[in-house]
């Protein structure tokens, strides 16, 4: 099984972390409102390996996977 971790800190992805070298993350976020009318912001994430997850992270994605 491939796995994904997207951390989200204050609201906001700070970091996606993956065990596959071929993935492509985009983020669509609709809850947002920057006041011009748009209310959809994004982006690409390049991914990290998930070796690299920090370590309070890494006790997260641990209690939700066991």
């Amino acid at each position: 099984m491939r796995t994904l971790v997207i951390e989200v800190r204050g609201g906001v992805v700070q970091e996606v972390y993956s065990d596959a070298q071929d993935v492509r993350v985009i983020l669509v976020d609709w809850d947002t409102d920057d006041g011009d009318g748009e209310r959809c912001s994004g982006g690409n994430f390049a991914t990290q390996p998930i070796g690299s997850l920090p370590e309070d992270t890494l006790r997260a994605v641990l209690s939700l996977t066991a």
